[in-house]
């Protein structure tokens, strides 16, 4: 009977043990990992959120570009208005250096039509036009970077570049334009940067441009605008509320 007794209690003994054990380690496990599947479900919570607050400082930027994009063609078409009395006699004047102007465009990757729109704004197509503080030919060029003037030269195999030939003119107006473009990563920076010099714009985007400097591309970009509608619709149409839809159709170079 004793036997019997001990050997049931034994049993049952064994039985308590081990549950103990189960026990001690379902707690020790338990506290081992609880702050790791604590953490994964906060980072599964909060993912979604960081998701949410990205996609809206996208949606808050995006906006912003979209009314900066609205504004620029506003002054663009603004401008636009204002030139086209004498545009047809101005691209007349210009179109004798096309070739030139399309090997330049080509050679520099830049908008054919916005080196017209340049040289319309700096010289009105005049050859031998010489400003008041000396700025020279087709594209007024006054203080060119030295690595463009160097380009140029070797360009067309000369010691001196002649500001008079409209090729040596353009080819180095593009080659500077270009330059400040990819100094400045920004097509209406360079082209402010050409006209007033890449200190006046140091540090700064184009919308915090004085009103002053911020006239020199946009004009530029009107006559740009002109030189496409004229391309496209053989003559200079003029903007108004009836042709709006027109002019939204035509890409602007750099803006998107």
């Amino acid at each position: 009977m004793k036997i019997n007794i001990s050997v049931r209690f034994g049993k049952a003994l064994l039985r308590v043990m081990s549950f103990g054990v189960a026990l001690f380690s379902g707690l020790f496990t338990f506290f081992l990992t609880g702050p790791a599947v604590s953490e994964s479900q906060e980072l599964k919570v909060k993912q979604p959120v960081a998701i949410s607050v990205t996609i809206k400082q996208q949606d808050q930027e995006a906006k912003v570009v979209k009314k900066e994009i609205s504004q620029l063609r506003k002054d663009v078409y603004t401008q636009y208005q204002r030139k086209t009395k004498n545009g047809r006699a101005l691209l007349a004047r210009i179109s004798q250096y096309q070739y030139i102007i399309e090997s330049a465009a080509r050679y520099y990757n830049l908008d054919k039509d916005l080196i017209i729109g340049l040289i319309a704004y700096e010289s009105g197509g005049d050859n031998t036009a010489v400003s008041g503080k000396q700025a020279k030919g087709l594209m007024q060029i006054y203080i060119a970077p030295q690595p463009c003037v160097q380009q140029v030269k070797k360009l067309f195999q000369v010691k001196q570049l002649d500001l008079s030939n409209p090729a040596h003119n353009i080819f180095l107006g593009a080659a500077t334009l270009k330059h400040y473009i990819e100094q400045k990563h920004d097509l209406l920076l360079g082209l402010a940067a050409y006209n007033g010099g890449p200190n006046a714009i140091k540090g700064k985007s184009f919308t915090q441009l004085p009103n002053g400097i911020k006239r020199f591309p946009i004009i530029v970009y009107s006559y740009a605008l002109m030189s496409k509608v004229n391309k496209e619709h053989g003559r200079i149409i003029p903007y108004c509320l009836q042709t709006a839809a027109l002019f939204n159709t035509i890409a602007l170079p750099g803006v998107e």
